[in-house]
């Protein structure tokens, strides 16, 4: 139903009106009455009518006062006029202010329905309009926030859609915090959207109030915030309660769990990648922790950051599983629960803490290779309550073995099912990352279409061959930098970069810092 007002100063005119026409049958409500034009323009900012009806002469404020002060305030208000005058100067100054029609008292019920077609004839079309608008500037402002969370933008580039679509980016640090919605598994699509949505909305209007953060759904279906504000504004003490109160909110209005992490604090408008990716990667301790639990950057980095948690090489473990290695990889697990027991001042949560950092290891491993993890474990509980249950150091590194070695069979399962193309491409590949290779010279070698071979190693491997080339070779010369002397331009002319600034580049890309810090950090962890 839309709204309208009925404006003059003499109530029988008013009744009158009423009474001339079923309102109701042309889908309007009559939502207040006036006699006067200012009177008219408070009820139009209560009622928020889209109809105004008034006549031209009035006390205090006439209807073409009102007429100009309520389209100034109300650009889409529909107006008609009425007059006891066949005044040809009003008529005039009526239609250069913008008026659907002027009626003569006593009005003709015919011509009032009429004009009321017409009028409720162009709401309809310009709301239909403005959804369309709203619509496509919600693709518009998703698609340009995904991108930049993605690293798909440049910073100026960004800068100026995010002007256009009235995106405030002006505060000097941001951090981007994930919001996960732990869906029943026979949720169907729509109910998910559904879900999605309304959490998306929640969370928006929550933080509205507390916070500078702009919120948006990823293309993992999961709710992006990215908060920005000063340093001291973005630490845990800080923006961990604004989380809280999103996941309290989800669960007691949508009856819906939700895990939460949070990446790292960036300073830097164009970085702000970084701090989305780190939150994706944590991601992974919703397979081990509880629901409703926020992981946090800087907690990962304090729970690694103790004595015993800094010496172990856990990136070890997932090269052992990567390379098949199981008894290397049991034999790690192994040592590394032997020492604990041998470190007297080891708290019982700082054990725990460590296995979970062993079992975050081993799923990443599984996430990457696009493994289903499910597959790892016989028990429907969830993972922090089976690894809560273990009684005993050893009983602990008996499980996590266990697990290492299941990790290590779907990894062997999968490669027993991959097109044995493949194979001999990615064995190549491991033999002769060092030379010249690239899609179109091995799809020559093994006589194959380069575009077939191309599209065969995504779903394959679930990358591209690039990819996996540039990942072996990263894969070499990491081991090269910690076991020789090397310098960086013989390591990436031995690993197949004839360019040492573009293997410095790609090297930082995939391992986060550059050769040489990697070569310093990884020196002294051993």
């Amino acid at each position: 139903m839309y709204k309208a007002l009925l404006v003059d100063d003499e109530p029988r005119i008013l009744q009158g009106l009423l009474e001339l026409i079923p309102w109701e049958n042309f889908g309007i409500e009559i939502a207040g009455q006036a006699a006067n034009g200012r009177v008219a323009l408070d009820l139009l900012e209560q009622t928020k009518a889209q109809i105004l009806i008034t006549d031209i002469k009035m006390p205090e404020m006439d209807g073409l006062a009102l007429i100009r002060e309520a389209k100034s305030r109300f650009a889409f208000l529909k107006c008609v006029i009425l007059s006891g005058f066949d005044d040809f100067a009003l008529v005039k100054e009526a239609a250069r202010i913008g008026i659907e029609n002027y009626l003569l008292k006593p009005v003709e019920p015919d011509e009032l329905s009429h004009t009321l077609l017409e009028m409720t004839a162009k709401i309809d079309q310009e709301v239909h309009r403005q959804i369309q608008l709203r619509g496509d500037s919600v693709i518009l402002r998703n698609n340009i926030l995904n991108r930049w969370l993605t690293g798909q933008i440049g910073e100026a580039d960004f800068r100026q859609r995010a002007e256009l679509l009235q995106l405030a980016i002006d505060e000097k640090a941001y951090v981007v915090c994930l919001i996960h919605p732990l869906f029943a598994e026979a949720e169907s699509p729509s109910n998910r959207n559904l879900l999605l949505y309304a959490a998306e909305n929640l969370c928006t209007e929550l933080l509205a109030v507390c916070c500078r953060a702009i919120v948006v759904c990823d293309s993992m279906d999961q709710i992006a915030v990215i908060v920005q504000d000063d340093l001291a504004a973005l630490e845990p003490d800080v923006i961990h309660p604004y989380l809280q109160q999103c996941v309290d909110s989800i669960r007691q209005y949508l009856k819906s769990d939700v895990f939460v992490t949070v990446g790292s604090r960036i300073a830097d408008c164009g970085r702000v990648s970084e701090s989305y990716a780190q939150a994706q990667q944590l991601m992974e301790y919703r397979l081990i922790m509880p629901p409703a639990t926020i992981v946090d950057i800087r907690d990962r980095e304090e729970r690694t950051d103790s004595d015993m948690g800094r010496s172990i090489p856990y990136n070890r473990l997932a090269q052992l599983i990567i390379d098949r290695e199981k008894e290397q990889a049991t034999a790690f697990i192994a040592d590394t629960f032997e020492t604990i027991c041998r470190t007297m001042t080891v708290s019982p949560l700082q054990v725990q803490n460590i296995a979970i950092e062993l079992l975050y290891h081993m799923l990443t491993v599984m996430s990457r290779l696009k493994l289903e993890s499910a597959s790892l474990f016989d028990s429907q509980d969830h993972l922090a309550v089976q690894l809560i249950r273990r009684k005993s150091v050893d009983e602990l590194s008996g499980w996590l073995q266990m697990l290492a070695v299941k990790t290590i069979d779907c990894i062997e399962a999968q490669e027993s099912r991959e097109s044995p193309l493949i194979k001999r491409v990615t064995d190549y590949i491991d033999e002769h990352y060092a030379n010249n290779i690239s899609l179109k010279t091995i799809a020559v070698s093994f006589n194959v279409n380069p575009a077939y071979l191309g599209q065969l190693f995504i779903k394959e491997k679930g990358d591209t061959f690039s990819n996996y080339l540039n990942a072996a070779r990263i894969k070499r010369a990491a081991e090269l930098l910690t076991t020789t002397e090397w310098d960086l331009s013989a390591i990436a002319e031995a690993t197949g970069y004839v360019n040492q600034s573009y293997f410095s580049y790609l090297f930082k890309k995939t391992k986060g810092v550059y050769p040489t810090k990697f070569r310093l950090e990884h020196r002294t962890l051993n």
